[in-house]
């Protein structure tokens, strides 16, 4: 931000050219009779340029670049002068501020409202996630525990199953065991029966 008045080392290097340009462009003889008295120079004192000084020079400048001769800066300058330098551009690199200094602040407080609830808005969505996140984990302890349990509980009934089958094979083989002691008891009863007949009849 450029604080006004300028000295002419200043304003030339601001722009870009040469104090001794400067000089030139702010002689009476040149395009002085835009300028205040302060940057003329005319009665011996140090120049100095106000805002709208700077301004014009630096318009002067521009122009210069464009290829436009003395003569057209010259009318450019005067249509820019009869409505008051309404038209004349800002200093190069300087931007509009149109706003107030107190609605500009008020609008900063404004906006950093907006962002304050914003981010209270998000800090509390972000709560509610953890809290889903830290209920699913839970959930999922749980479910793991109770599949734990399942597991459990299908390896005893696994292992009742194969001593329910040891037994019954246990039991299949001495059932066996007896069906062939009474046939051999039978058998053996029979042969004794015969015998017995045989004896009597003679």
């Amino acid at each position: 931000m450029l604080l006004y008045p300028l000295k002419t080392k200043e304003l030339a290097d601001y722009l870009g050219v040469a104090p001794a340009t400067i000089r030139l462009w702010s002689r009476n003889d040149e395009y002085g009779v835009f300028l205040s008295d302060v940057a003329t120079g005319g009665d011996g004192s140090v120049r100095s340029f106000n805002e709208i000084d700077a301004r014009i020079l630096a318009y002067i400048h521009i122009l210069k670049q464009q290829g436009k001769r003395k003569d057209e800066v010259m009318e450019t300058l005067k249509h820019d002068q009869s409505n008051d330098w309404k038209h004349l551009p800002l200093m190069p690199g300087e931007v509009v501020n149109s706003v107030p200094i107190d609605r500009a602040i008020d609008a900063v407080y404004v906006e950093r409202s907006k962002l304050i609830i914003e981010i209270d808005a998000l800090e509390q969505q972000l709560k509610e996630a953890r809290d889903d996140i830290q209920q699913e984990r839970s959930r999922n302890d749980k479910l793991q525990s109770r599949i734990n349990e399942l597991e459990r509980d299908i390896g005893i009934a696994k292992g009742r199953l194969e001593v329910m089958q040891q037994e019954r094979r246990s039991a299949d083989y001495w059932l066996r065991v007896i069906v062939v002691i009474i046939l051999i008891t039978v058998s053996f009863s029979v042969a004794l029966g015969v015998l017995l007949i045989s004896n009597n009849s003679m």
